[in-house]
């Protein structure tokens, strides 16, 4: 049992080298010069800043994952081998950001994305005030194409929320609003045969069957959906994770439609 152990251990020890391996890349600063000026976000795992490309001067937001100050650094890799894999398997749909390249040392991992000019939909509410009931159902039907498109390919997003929906066009204030859905560092491969389990995410977005540490399936990012569509509608934010108050929302229709995406799944798979 020791010596299996012990086996299992090496074997562990010599994939996550090998993962490192395959992500170590030339030097960011070789393509891209970093410029001044407030950083683009600050998540959970690193901070987006904003970027020249040197050869076609072209500017990009680069997502710069943060290292452990304890921990693992090769768990740190092989998250972020995670997250390019789940960027990868949904590249292509207009409605999801677009990895452009990476760039990994023995210590830092970077991730190239297209600019997003006018931000994260937090941010452009924050500005801009409310969003009138027509571009708010833009909004959210872009959102559902690309949350379909990435459970076609098996990833779950797991952190659906306004400030990882990034406006890529928009004729203010609310006018040919196109969104993309990004920031996949809590995203995950799920095949048909098994649940998901562990809580993460941002916990205003959190489905309740996640919140409860029960195993959960893809309807964990419809949820998160309705809590943005009751938000874009009601024109704020729920008293609570589960504080819904339907008759803020324009419409009977609007009420149906976001009391749907809101309904607590109990998953069969097993």
């Amino acid at each position: 049992m020791v010596a299996a152990l012990q086996y299992a251990r090496r074997a562990v020890t010599w994939l996550r080298a090998r993962v490192l391996q395959t992500l170590l890349t030339p030097h960011l600063s070789s393509h891209y010069k970093l410029l001044d000026g407030p950083v683009l976000g600050v998540g959970f795992a690193g901070t987006v800043v904003r970027a020249i490309h040197l050869a076609s001067g072209t500017e990009v937001a680069i997502k710069r994952l943060r290292p452990p100050s304890h921990g693992s650094l090769a768990d740190y890799f092989c998250n972020a081998h995670n997250e390019v894999t789940c960027l990868e398997r949904v590249a292509g749909h207009a409605h999801v950001v677009l990895l452009l390249e990476r760039f990994a040392t023995a210590h830092t991992f970077d991730m190239v994305f297209p600019l997003a000019p006018h931000g994260n939909l937090g941010h452009y509410l924050r500005v801009h005030g409310d969003m009138p009931e027509m571009a708010a159902k833009s909004v959210v039907q872009q959102v559902l194409a690309a949350v379909a498109h990435c459970h076609a390919q098996h990833i779950v997003h797991c952190d659906i929320k306004l400030e990882n929906i990034f406006i890529r066009h928009v004729h203010p204030p609310w006018q040919k609003l196109v969104v993309q859905l990004g920031d996949f560092g809590f995203a995950t491969i799920m095949d048909e045969t098994r649940l998901l389990e562990g809580l993460c995410g941002t916990p205003l977005y959190v489905a309740p069957e996640m919140l409860a540490g029960e195993p959960y399936s893809m309807a964990v990012d419809l949820w998160s959906v309705g809590v943005v569509a009751y938000i874009l509608l009601a024109h704020g934010m729920p008293t609570s994770p589960r504080g819904f108050q339907y008759q803020r929302l324009p419409s009977i229709a609007a009420q149906a439609f976001v009391q749907a995406l809101l309904q607590r799944c109990c998953p069969t798979t097993t």
